[in-house]
């Protein structure tokens, strides 16, 4: 059964969203786990991030954490109470469901556990099933048309309130915002970045409008923000803080906005066409 096609994954985690008819963010995992017979989930401290547990006529789940906690999965899942990379984790072992059979005993997987490559194309598979749960494409172009007069007002403010609101990082709200506005014209990038032990800050997520391809190479996941094009601006990562600063590039006059996060060495970067300034969000 594995490897399936993209459009299998895509077509059950919609159908799995539409199951729990969730018409606001964020969407209600509980709900979702209650609909594929997970009948428990608690929080262990564990090396893994997650582990899925068939059990009879369905499942467990555990999730990574700093203690010990069972969670009330068959009330409506309560803000806050897992963090996105938890809510992330439990709706990639909510997709893992989809591979077991034979509900009415113990659930037993449809593929060979002890073929490696093969696991791992599940766990790419789930990957991709856990982000589309978190942020069904209906539920964000919902909220694009609610919250911004027109496309073109996408930009880091934004994409930071649809973070909060969908209870998601960066890193899958850029992977669903490219999904949904693929052909956006405006001149216009935004991206996160992430200070690590070595080389600097490390592009983690990007959403790039056609009206700047031209200018800038191709993002590449984990490369190092300053080796994405020769002349990047050095100095607007040099301290803390929101940072400015203009770059003449290609004919362009760009201008660079870092913006720091909460979490310590990520910070968003928005560079805009000065030529041809998309509006904001506000």
């Amino acid at each position: 059964m594995i490897p399936v096609s993209k459009h299998w994954i895509e077509t059950r985690a919609d159908d799995l969203y539409s199951s729990v008819g969730c018409k606001v963010p964020p969407v209600d995992l509980y709900a979702l786990a209650r609909s594929r017979h997970v009948k428990r989930v608690g929080v262990r401290l564990m090396v893994s991030l997650g582990t899925l547990v068939p059990v009879h006529q369905g499942y467990e789940v555990f999730l990574q954490g700093t203690g010990e906690q069972e969670l009330d999965i068959q009330a409506s899942e309560p803000p806050g109470e897992l963090t996105p990379r938890q809510r992330f984790t439990l709706a990639h072992e909510i997709a893992h469901t989809l591979f077991y059979k034979g509900l009415e005993q113990v659930p037993v997987p449809t593929f060979s556990v002890k073929t490696r490559p093969e696991y791992l194309e599940l766990e790419k598979i789930c990957n991709l099933a856990a982000k589309r749960i978190l942020v069904p494409m209906q539920l964000l172009r919902n909220q694009l048309q609610a919250t911004l007069a027109d496309s073109d007002r996408i930009d880091a403010n934004f994409v930071r309130e649809m973070v909060s609101r969908f209870n998601v990082s960066f890193e899958v709200m850029f992977d669903r915002l490219r999904a949904a506005e693929s052909d956006n014209t405006f001149s216009r990038c935004i991206l996160l970045a992430r200070e690590e032990r070595e080389g600097g800050p490390k592009v983690k997520g990007w959403y790039m409008g056609l009206g700047l391809l031209s200018v800038f190479p191709a993002i590449r996941r984990n490369e190092l923000v300053t080796n994405w094009f020769t002349g990047f601006p050095q100095e607007i990562l040099e301290r803390d803080g929101i940072r400015e600063c203009t770059v003449l590039r290609s004919g362009h006059e760009l201008l660079f906005r870092k913006t720091p996060l909460r979490k310590a060495g990520d910070f968003l970067l928005q560079i805009d066409d000065l030529g041809r300034r998309a509006p904001s969000s506000k």
